[in-house]
């Protein structure tokens, strides 16, 4: 960021990062009814006892009373990163751990099925790519305006620099009071999210715009969607190199037996029932995921669909008899 910051000549310090943060926020919130922000409740902040909470509380002291915000899980006071992270989240169904040590990345952000079709039924266009922050990154790329969060919650949101070079003369050239506050609150959208590389504060900060604007509490923006039961685990193989994908991992390749057993088991699981496998990219295994309307049923096509793998790949041991995360 500091790098990128340099090169354009705008922000490229520590200083001038809370101050580019601060400044957008108060962009973004300043239409805001100023009753809401003094009734809006402290955010607690977890931490996970990384460097990211002393970078925080320099954050929050250039707030001021902007948000409140209270820091749980500083590194003096326990273990680096315990049971944070998307994997605690998703294998553990465990409530998640707020943000990773470097603050680089929120905790709760993984795939599921349930925000796929929330995001086809707004007809908000969807790439697919590898598991990844190097494939996602490469995806988002080819759009005007890419989002992305891959599975482990690392992420941002990039602006190509022809949109912005358009929003600014427009922000010059129209007359309408109306249009001209709408292209002004997407401008400083675009200087709050940290566009070279993921930042969970940044995100933090742009996450309450949205609630204050939306007039939302956290119990409606959970609602906006519901989450597919889903199920994650692991499988020994002798040699992973064995099992090819496509491109985006979403459909097995080989071996074709492998192929087959995965298509019929999730056509057997229900309508909505989903099932990924794919080579692990640091040890010969295979990752299994697996998607249904019920735990029970998510449970269930994950075991079948690891002993197929164990079946059909060269499995390492003993056959799975039952799921393990």
């Amino acid at each position: 960021w500091n790098f990128e910051q340099y090169n354009k000549g705008d922000w490229a310090s520590e200083t001038g990062y809370y101050n580019m943060l601060v400044d957008a926020f108060k962009q973004l919130t300043s239409g805001v009814d100023p009753k809401k922000l003094e009734l809006r409740t402290p955010l607690y902040v977890d931490c996970a006892h990384g460097v990211g909470a002393p970078q925080l509380s320099k954050l929050a002291k250039e707030l001021g009373d902007l948000l409140h915000v209270e820091i749980r899980n500083t590194p003096a006071d326990g273990q680096l990163n315990h049971e944070c992270g998307a994997e605690h989240v998703q294998k553990g169904r465990a409530p998640p751990a707020g943000f990773s040590r470097d603050a680089d990345r929120h905790s709760t952000a993984y795939a599921n099925g349930g925000a796929h079709m929330y995001l086809k039924a707004k007809q908000i266009p969807i790439g697919l790519a590898k598991t990844g922050v190097k494939y996602c990154h490469h995806k988002a790329m080819e759009f005007d305006i890419g989002i992305y969060f891959e599975a482990n919650g690392h992420g941002t949101v990039m602006v190509k620099d022809h949109v912005i070079d358009r929003l600014q003369k427009l922000e010059t050239a129209v007359d309408d009071p109306k249009k001209k506050a709408a292209v002004s609150q997407i401008l400083a959208a675009y200087q709050l999210i940290n566009q070279a590389v993921g930042d969970a504060l940044s995100d933090l900060l742009f996450v309450e715009v949205l609630l204050l604007q939306q007039n939302w509490t956290i119990q409606h923006w959970n609602a906006i969607y519901s989450d597919l039961p889903s199920r994650q685990t692991k499988v020994q193989i002798a040699d992973r190199a064995l099992v090819k994908t496509t491109d985006d991992e979403t459909a097995c390749l080989a071996p074709e037996a492998l192929k087959d057993a995965v298509d019929a088991l999730v056509a057997a699981a229900g309508p909505r029932a989903r099932a990924f496998v794919r080579p692990s990219g640091t040890e010969d295994a295979v990752r299994v995921y697996a998607e249904a309307q019920t735990e029970a049923a998510a449970n269930d096509l994950a075991l079948r669909v690891a002993q197929a793998v164990h079946a059909h790949a060269a499995g390492v041991g003993d056959a799975p008899t039952a799921f393990v995360a």
